[in-house]
């Protein structure tokens, strides 16, 4: 899609030379496909928006928030089964921007890249949603031990316990 919208692309797994890439002298390419395993988080806070991939076909989507915790501004498409509550917490707060087709994220996209100010006010709400929702893990952990404890069903694990002493 990139190729064809003519912007200059690459996938990340045919770049020989990741220099090359920050380099403005060595004319580097306006968008870099990532389809390599482990980079994603690094590489999401370079960008000035991020795409959700999967979500424009029956994939089920990609978890917003790895973006979200960078600020950035999302777009993510109506395929969103394996993170519905998530999109859900994001899109009652305006946090993100959901596309119907390629045509409307590209649309969309040159929008957010043409205005720097919307773009921040996105990337604003979507971390204010990852943080009033972080510490779930531990409040969890913390009701579970309660009830063990108070249930006498036997000794509270140590993976619950230790969580509890983190938090």
């Amino acid at each position: 899609m990139a190729n064809r919208l003519e912007f200059r692309a690459i996938r990340r797994s045919e770049l020989q030379n990741t220099v090359v890439m920050c380099d403005k002298r060595q004319n580097p390419p306006d968008v870099i496909v990532l389809d390599t395993i482990g980079e994603l988080q690094a590489a999401v806070g370079l960008g000035d928006i991020v795409f959700a991939g999967g979500s424009l076909v029956s994939r089920g989507g990609q978890n917003p928030i790895e973006a979200a915790v960078h600020s950035k501004a999302i777009l993510m498409g109506t395929s969103v089964f394996n993170f519905e509550e998530i999109v859900a917490a994001f899109r009652s707060e305006q946090a993100i921007v959901m596309v119907t087709d390629a045509s409307d994220l590209v649309q969309r996209a040159a929008e957010l890249l043409a205005n720097p100010s919307r773009r921040d006010e996105l990337g604003r709400r979507a971390v204010s949603v990852v943080r009033r929702r972080a510490g779930g893990a531990q409040e969890y952990s913390r009701i579970i031990e309660q009830f063990v404890r108070v249930s006498g069903c036997g000794t509270v694990p140590e993976f619950v316990v230790g969580a509890n002493k983190a938090a």
